[in-house]
């Protein structure tokens, strides 16, 4: 896996920057779908820490490139108000348990992990590991396959995660590209 792995809370408070320099709005929040764990875009705010709220957001698909230190669109145009970023089944995935397919539980979201580039999506998630889990009572990271069943409370991932679970973002990204290359080859 090629490109970066990014917190996504890191995103907040990075600015929005067009390609011709522009930099109108910064990212107030991450918005995703909690039914499948697909990040969608994000909500707006004016500059600054105290920066009031936009009514603009911006879809996923509209940007041009997302990396640690900014957010990239094409143009001004598609930051826009009536984007819609609706969930459907609404809530957010940190909180949530992650269970194996066998009800093993791994722990608890804290973070999404997503990577950077032009195709940002969700690749796995920073979890306050469950008691028994490594050393436990740490953070780790487990990669999350390409679907996932999601409910809102739980993300149930396939036994094999287990193996590829990393207690820091280095070396996650080779985990993550190992984990769904074994799924997609039908080994579990």
């Amino acid at each position: 896996m090629s490109a970066q792995l990014l917190r996504a809370t890191d995103l907040i408070g990075r600015p929005v920057v067009t390609l011709g320099g522009e930099s109108p709005f910064e990212i107030k929040d991450i918005v995703f779908d909690s039914s499948t764990g697909r990040l969608l875009g994000f909500n707006l705010r004016n500059h600054g820490f105290l920066g009031s709220p936009a009514e603009e957001r911006l879809a996923l698909d509209d940007v041009h490139g997302l990396g640690p230190d900014a957010v990239v669109v094409a143009d001004a145009d598609c930051l826009d108000a009536s984007v819609d970023l609706a969930t459907g089944s609404g809530g957010d995935v940190l909180g949530n348990r992650i269970l194996t397919d066998d009800g093993t539980e791994l722990g608890e979201v804290v973070e999404v992990i997503i990577t950077s580039g032009r195709s940002a999506e969700v690749v796995g998630f920073e979890v306050a590991a469950a008691e028994g889990v490594r050393a436990g009572d740490h953070h780790v990271f487990i990669p999350m396959p390409d679907t996932s069943a999601i409910s809102g409370e739980r993300i149930v991932v396939p036994d094999a995660a287990v193996e590829y679970i990393r207690d820091d973002l280095t070396g996650f990204g080779g985990a993550v590209a190992e984990f769904r290359e074994r799924l997609s080859g039908g080994t579990r």
